[in-house]
């Protein structure tokens, strides 16, 4: 049974876990709103009050982070710069209710599953955008239920999205101009679904099972190495912390072992070091 440190909770849904240079976790709370810093002290700092619907954060490889939500934007020293507004996307902006999580390629793009809506405010046909230039976006492809989790492989050729609704994992080819959808990889068989991911350095991706109750290790072809149970019914993502990038944090909507904890910030080992992550540079 693996073990797990709390490090924080009392959230409604911690999402966007991204590790900083000086110890720091940044997370966010999608419900409740707020972006925090979890300093390598314990202390939580508000990094963006009141901001909700972030379910994406990544390094700005000139400082500050990246965070999605209505828009995408830099935020540094408290002070935010929209990179991304919904009627920036090429093609058809309507429907865009905003983004939800997002990440970087070797390049410094960014990379944002688009949320979109019908009249009724049901999801349809969402897609993935990448922004290679500010207030530019365009659609890699589309068609998706829920947009989740991004993560880069370590050579940096593939970039993996998760699809929640349709429990897939889509396989970019970013060295294709522009990038293009290269394949799926299907999940159904394993319990929830794909939510937000991490790669560690061997290539294998680590994905958080919404509603499934454990995170997986999969390989690039999909084959399930692992799964590890996490004391939540909803953990919601991953990354790796730590100098050596070898502890892995999971953060979650609920605690089914001491409910009144609500979302949490927890963290354990699994024996492999996390692959770096790339940052944007837009």
């Amino acid at each position: 049974m693996v073990e797990f440190a709390l490090l924080a909770s009392g959230f409604s849904a911690v999402e966007g876990p991204t590790a900083d240079d000086h110890g720091g976790l940044y997370f966010s709370d999608v419900f409740e709103g707020g972006v925090f810093r979890l300093t390598p002290s314990g202390d939580i700092e508000m990094v963006v009050p009141r901001r909700k619907g972030t379910g994406g954060i990544c390094l700005h490889a000139d400082g500050g982070i990246v965070v999605a939500g209505r828009d995408v934007s830099l935020v540094v020293d408290g002070r935010s710069e929209v990179l991304l507004a919904r009627e920036d996307i090429a093609g058809d902006p309507h429907g865009v209710a905003g983004f939800n999580d997002l990440g970087a390629d070797d390049q410094g793009r960014i990379f944002a599953g688009a949320i979109r809506r019908d009249a009724t405010g049901e999801l349809r046909d969402c897609d993935l955008v990448m922004i290679d230039k500010r207030r530019e976006g365009s659609s890699i492809y589309g068609g998706i239920g829920l947009p989740n989790g991004v993560a880069t492989s370590p050579d940096g050729r593939w970039l993996y999205h998760a699809d929640t609704d349709r429990k897939t994992i889509a396989v970019v080819d970013l060295a294709a101009d522009p990038p293009s959808l290269a394949r799926n990889i299907s999940v159904a068989s394993l319990p929830g679904s794909p939510d937000g991911m991490a790669t560690d350095e061997e290539g294998f991706l680590w994905v958080a099972l919404y509603q499934g109750g454990h995170v997986a290790r999969l390989s690039p072809e999909g084959d399930v190495d692992r799964q590890i149970a996490v004391p939540a019914a909803s953990p919601l993502s991953v990354c790796f912390v730590g100098a050596d990038l070898q502890d892995l944090v999971v953060v979650t909507m609920d605690n089914t072992e001491k409910p009144a904890l609500r979302g949490c910030v927890l963290k354990t080992s699994v024996g492999v070091r996390g692959a770096p992550v790339p940052r944007a540079k837009i």
